[in-house]
């Protein structure tokens, strides 16, 4: 070819590009569940600087701790992932300034202590731990995977009040966590992601899903049958508590009904055989008195999948371990996808179902919504909040307060608008703009576990409703908990790179 034809051709394809970029809508088009966008003319012939980096970071391991006893292993298959591929998330080349215009939601103002009296019973029980067990139930997306965020509240609980172990965990699972290793078996053979278990999530990949619906708390379930798995009957569950967390004294095994095992004296070790047939809904490392915190995440979900589980067991669970408070975390997974006051109030009418479901299966608990961070996104080249957010944090906190649910704004906790620009920019948060690292996973979590304990003493006895006479014996004594600051430096990450982005934990 001529190299005035390469001219030409070079020519008019630069050109045909620049006239899509000039006539395409500056925010995008939607083509099913995607959104497509395209640069304008201005960032392809002056290249902004603050352009994004395809590249990923690799998530640190959780060092493990030392196996209670040694099985025989057998060669590793390669890993094949149990949930659906996670579209990448591109990192941030250098922090560019804000650029959006301010959102004003015209969304009625909520008192500021408001959120502390939806939450009197939960109050009310804590003075009750020193007599009996009393459980949080912390749901939430994959920003408080591998126990993020939930450690903090647990810790800060369980310091005042007392307890042990670290609740509720899956009998399998691929996931590590900053507070207990486990490791499962079937006929001496560790099961890694390429297990043949019959497992069933009411979250993830569809592939997943459950006719009946029974899913149990953790909102998946491990079904123990041979004719599923070949000697599924027979699993031995190796469990080992790291030092972040306090020693078990029982566990409560999960099955159709459950089981528990007495422990002579407080461990972190314990080798447990499970041998049944049917149904096992997870595991509990617990004590009988004091603080008991949960941790379940689900990574991609929204929080509007509760209906979908059947009650009975949720509601058995919820009754007889005395869950006094549950806390639903989400709404970032939604934000990519939220364009407008029209999606926030159809998103905000969801979970008011999810609210009103837990209402009816656990009536004895009180409800904390916890509103999504400050995330970042592209818009013309420039890293900007999502302008959508405070509106979507406004409507979400006058939902909750309409419902007599208790709300925590982490995009206000961030410091608002550009919160997470400055997290990025003191190490709080990753890359991604979407995460936190360690440290500010402690942080968004330390903050959170104070602001439950400031509202004991920021309500008084006359708030208290109560269906007992014997009101002096429920009232929290204030006196006990110091409420002044939670140690942030109380996580002992034991050897994890704080500094790395955890980046796949992804939202979406």
């Amino acid at each position: 070819m001529k190299k005035h034809n390469i001219l030409l051709f070079l020519c008019l394809t630069l050109l045909s590009i620049v006239m899509v970029c000039y006539f395409f809508p500056s925010r995008g088009v939607h083509i099913g569940a995607s959104h497509l966008t395209m640069p304008t003319v201005t960032t392809i012939l002056h290249p902004s600087r603050d352009t994004l980096e395809p590249e990923i970071a690799e998530i640190p391991e959780i060092q493990e701790e030392p196996e209670v006893s040694k099985m025989p292993e057998v060669a590793e298959v390669p890993d094949t992932s149990e949930i659906a591929e996670t579209p990448k998330i591109q990192e941030i080349a250098e922090t560019p300034k804000i650029q959006e215009k301010p959102v004003k939601p015209k969304v009625p103002e909520i008192p500021t202590d408001a959120p502390y009296q939806y939450l009197q019973r939960f109050y009310r029980s804590l003075s009750c731990a020193d007599a009996t067990a009393v459980r949080v139930v912390h749901y939430g997306d994959s920003q408080i995977e591998g126990d993020r965020m939930t450690i903090n509240i647990r810790q800060a609980l369980q310091s005042r009040f007392g307890g042990g172990g670290v609740g509720l965990i899956p009998v399998y699972t691929t996931l590590s966590s900053l507070s207990v290793s486990q490791s499962l078996y079937i006929d001496s053979t560790r099961q890694t992601q390429s297990s043949r278990l019959a497992r069933y999530m009411a979250f993830g990949p569809k592939r997943y899903r459950r006719s009946n619906g029974q899913y149990g708390p953790l909102a998946q379930m491990v079904v123990m049958d041979n004719s599923q798995c070949r000697h599924s009957e027979d699993l031995t569950l190796l469990l080992s508590v790291r030092p972040t967390a306090e020693p078990f004294t029982r566990i409560r095994i999960l099955y159709e009904q459950d089981s528990i095992i007495e422990m002579t004296a407080p461990t972190r070790y314990y080798t447990l055989p499970l041998q049944h047939k049917g149904d096992i809904y997870g595991v509990s490392l617990e004590t009988e008195k004091g603080v008991i915190v949960d941790n379940i995440p689900m990574r991609g979900c929204a929080g509007t999948i509760f209906t979908s589980i059947s009650p009975d067991r949720l509601k058995d669970y919820f009754s007889t371990t005395n869950t006094s408070l549950i806390i639903l975390q989400y709404g970032g997974n939604v934000m990519p996808y939220t364009m407008g006051k029209k999606s926030v109030d159809s998103y905000c009418e969801r979970l008011r179902k999810q609210i009103r479901y837990f209402r009816r299966i656990a009536p004895q608990a009180d409800i904390l919504f916890v509103g999504p961070s400050d995330m970042l996104t592209r818009k013309d080249g420039n890293l900007i909040s999502y302008p959508i957010l405070p509106t979507m944090d406004k409507h979400l906190r006058q939902m909750a307060h309409s419902e007599g649910v208790a709300y925590y704004s982490l995009y206000e906790a961030m410091g608002g608008r550009g919160g997470m620009q400055r997290w990025i920019q003191s190490g709080l948060a990753g890359k991604d703009g979407v995460h936190f690292t360690r440290k500010g996973a402690n942080k968004a979590g330390d903050d959170l576990a104070q602001w439950l304990l400031n509202g004991i003493t920021a309500t008084t006895a006359d708030t208290i409703p109560t269906d007992t006479n014997d009101i002096d014996s429920l009232i929290v004594d204030t006196n006990r908990v110091d409420t002044n600051r939670v140690d942030t430096n109380r996580v002992d990450t034991n050897g994890v790179d704080t500094n790395g982005v955890d980046t796949t934990h992804i939202l979406f």
